[in-house]
């Protein structure tokens, strides 16, 4: 005899009691279980979090602009000796070089606010602000304001005042934060472009590169890549990007070239917003440990390196040329298969007229 012959029929009473019981623990279970929760909603470094999670390790600069730390740092570094060097933004450092200089900046508690960046090679560093600036969640110039700031881009060549105008007040439409960002990449864009004669990166060629990782443009080519399973994509889908390339090259080749306009327009108002609450939702992201917010503070010299830094690798020979920036850019002054097509989407920009002070090829 097997054993259901043994059991007890339950009345229709107890039936119903298990039932409601096990819907009961079913619903706790749903609403208190940990293991609900996702684990990658939760950033476990400021590589890849938003904007808002990130300002409780930015730096305040001058005229109260709040930036990421890994942004503030290297731009500084660039500032003081990178000025000159060629290819600034448009050569890459060594993957390796870069994976580790953005894991120190992304290893607690410190956050990378007490590395020495002296000693990296000039290009390792740009390449961490890509890597920073690609990671974001939401791009520097955010996707809802993706179609007005490209409705401006076949306006821009002649850079009126109007049309100036016009483009300072989308970027005071920006949440605080992302405004703050894209302003001080304008600075430090617009005061690489003064030297273009030494690092060959005009204004034009700053834009083809910054374009794609300010915008989500690279990190939207490589979903759709890897959508795609890495096959080509559709002659649509890439004249498409093709033309949304090009209109973004336009933009932040204007953006650059009339920075110092802009920012005498957007500079006053940058924090003309305070009832604006474009960036409660960054704020509700996990607040990180009391302690790990005080060690902030910690008051060992920022000139060494942090505990748990590794040794940086040598870099190459580079001058030390140094000239203090004028006007704005007196805020610095010192205290793989998507890649591919990226590049083939960055020749495409040719359809934009060239620049009489275009350097690089």
């Amino acid at each position: 005899m097997t054993a259901s012959q043994f059991a007890t029929p339950l009345s229709s009473q107890d039936a119903s009691h298990i039932k409601r019981r096990h819907k009961f623990y079913n619903f706790i279970k749903g609403r208190f279980n940990t293991s609900t929760i996702e684990e990658d909603d939760e950033p476990k470094g400021i590589f890849g979090a938003s904007l808002g999670y990130a300002s409780q390790w930015s730096s305040l600069q001058p005229h109260g602009l709040t930036v990421p730390d890994p942004v503030a740092k290297c731009f500084t570094e660039i500032l003081k000796r990178g000025m000159h060097i060629e290819g600034l933004f448009r050569l890459s450092g060594a993957a390796s070089d870069v994976r580790q200089l953005a894991n120190e900046f992304d290893r607690p508690p410190y956050y990378g606010k007490h590395l020495d960046l002296s000693t990296y090679d000039i290009h390792t560093i740009t390449g961490v602000v890509k890597k920073y600036l690609r990671a974001l969640p939401e791009p520097v110039i955010p996707r809802h304001l993706h179609s007005r700031f490209l409705q401006t881009a076949s306006s821009l060549s002649d850079s009126s005042t109007a049309d100036l105008e016009d483009l300072a007040h989308l970027i005071l439409e920006l949440p605080r934060l992302h405004r703050h960002l894209l302003c001080y990449i304008l600075i430090l864009a617009g005061s690489i472009q003064q030297h273009a004669d030494a690092n060959m990166m005009c204004a034009d060629a700053l834009a083809v590169v910054l374009a794609p990782v300010s915008t989500g443009l690279e990190q939207l080519l490589q979903h759709n890549v890897t959508k795609k399973k890495r096959q080509l994509l559709r002659r649509e889908e890439m004249t498409d990007l093709v033309q949304t390339n090009a209109q973004w090259t336009m933009v932040w080749t204007a953006m650059i070239e009339n920075y110092e306009t802009l920012l005498d327009q957007c500079m006053p108002k940058m924090n003309d917003d305070k009832d604006q609450k474009d960036d409660d939702h960054d704020l509700r992201e996990p607040t990180p440990p009391f302690q790990t917010l005080l060690n902030q503070f910690d008051p060992r010299p920022t000139t060494t390196t942090s505990a748990f830094a590794t040794t940086p690798p040598p870099r190459r020979h580079q001058h030390q040329h140094h000239q203090h920036p004028e006007g704005w850019r007196s805020l610095f002054t010192p205290p793989d298969g998507a890649r591919r097509v990226l590049k083939r989407l960055a020749s495409a920009s040719s359809m934009r007229p060239p620049s009489v002070h275009h350097h690089w090829v």
